[in-house]
């Protein structure tokens, strides 16, 4: 590798390997790479550089900073950017939610042939948002067109489409090979799905070590972005494709609820009533009950009125109980 990169496109393909090191001190030289490249008025360098400050990578995460980085490249005519510029505007990073104008956005960068603003359009019509009439075969069009390029969101979407029934007729094996697709690219959601299909035998003779083994993978690529370290806590709870291990449960269902897993909490506080793997503690298993029920849980509504039932860790209060386990039922 050299730094002696002095073009756009030679500093981009600098900072790329930079990230590909993987280390606080290198992603510091990639973003002052793509930012070199950005001073340039390289779109590709923009974008980068953009990415940089969405994610904290190399340089403090500014949100707002990364939007205006996603639109100078955008104007420019950057599908990539256009792309990621209508991602800020659909989910409120950096400038305000606008489900129109990232819908706008996409229909522009896929008419360019971008395969993952085709993914992205195909969304808002399954879901009938951004102005779009509902049209679930129009969307499964998109996906299918994304998936052909190789997009990975293509091939997700695509196969959660064959899952549940979504403008096509249900096939859990073409779910199952998506799932797949996406999975061999090492994407956290594809190897998810892919853990799910395993778990429950969905297109794929039913393995449970397998399942963990990608459930595992799938926290390593992004723990905070996926459902894995959840369902990964509760294989170590019940001994499921793994020897039980209530320690390790425990470990698990902690970082879940740290990122706000909400059926984590349910768990976690069963643990800690139970004393399963952690010291009993009634009051930390209320707590968590009381968690999980913000969070819209109905088991854990229905626990949190056990515990004042029989004032387990809480005040013993009948009319709380009573209150919890009709919204509970009504759910």
């Amino acid at each position: 590798m050299t730094d002696k990169a002095t073009d756009g496109p030679s500093l981009v393909k600098l900072g790329k390997e930079y990230l590909d090191k993987d280390t606080e001190e290198d992603d510091k030289k990639a973003a002052k790479a793509f930012k070199r490249a950005a001073d340039m008025d390289y779109p590709d360098g923009i974008c980068n550089l953009g990415i940089c400050y969405e994610d904290g990578i190399g340089v403090k995460e500014k949100p707002k900073k990364a939007f205006e980085l996603y639109k100078r490249a955008a104007d420019m005519g950057s599908s990539e950017a256009m792309y990621r510029l209508a991602l800020c505007y659909k989910d409120g990073i950096g400038t305000e939610k606008d489900k129109r104008k990232a819908a706008e956005i996409f229909q522009r960068a896929a008419d360019m042939g971008d395969g993952e603003s085709l993914s992205g359009l195909g969304l808002f019509y399954q879901d009938g948002k951004g102005g779009f009439k509902k049209d679930e075969k129009k969307a499964v069009e998109l996906f299918q067109r994304s998936a052909d390029m190789g997009c990975v969101s293509g091939y997700i979407n695509l196969g959660c489409c064959y899952r549940d029934m979504i403008g096509v007729t249900k096939d859990p094996k073409k779910a199952f090979e998506y799932f797949k697709l996406a999975a061999d690219k090492d994407d956290c959601d594809g190897l998810f799905n892919l853990a799910e299909c395993y778990r429950s035998g969905f297109g794929v003779e039913k393995d449970p070590k397998k399942a963990v083994e990608l459930y595992q993978r799938a926290m390593d690529e992004d723990e905070e972005g996926s459902d894995a370290v959840y369902i990964l806590g509760l294989c170590y709870k019940e001994g499921e494709g793994v020897p039980k291990d209530s320690k390790k449960a425990v470990e698990l269902l902690e970082q879940a609820v740290e990122l706000e897993r909400g059926y984590a909490y349910y768990h976690l506080g069963l643990m800690y009533k139970n004393g399963e793997g952690v010291a009993k503690d009634l009051k930390k298993a209320a707590e968590l009950f009381q968690q999980g029920t913000d969070f819209g849980d109905t088991a854990a509504m229905i626990a949190l009125s056990t515990c004042y039932r029989n004032g387990e860790g809480v005040p013993k209060n009948d009319k709380k109980a009573r209150e919890l386990f009709e919204q509970a039922t009504q759910e």
